[in-house]
């Protein structure tokens, strides 16, 4: 606990030459799926949003690269 570094845990599972997985880390892997799921949704809702406001203002992306691109021209 002090000072000490943390012991690594290796799981052996009943057969040691066999790829198995514990439950705990089947759930980790589901919940990182899960959070990927959500992240991407979270993007393509805040893609639609900017797309929504670069309406209502009236740029386009394409505007916006161009402008890029004369700046870097100067």
């Amino acid at each position: 606990m002090f000072g000490n570094k943390p012991q690594q845990q290796h799981y052996q599972g009943p057969g040691h030459g066999q790829q198995h997985y514990p439950y705990y880390l089947e759930n980790q892997i589901r919940r990182m799926q899960y959070e990927i799921e959500q992240n991407s949704r979270q993007i393509r809702n805040l893609n639609k949003r900017v797309k929504r406001i670069e309406n209502y203002l009236g740029i386009r992306k394409k505007d916006i690269d161009q402008d890029d691109f004369e700046d870097d021209m100067v």
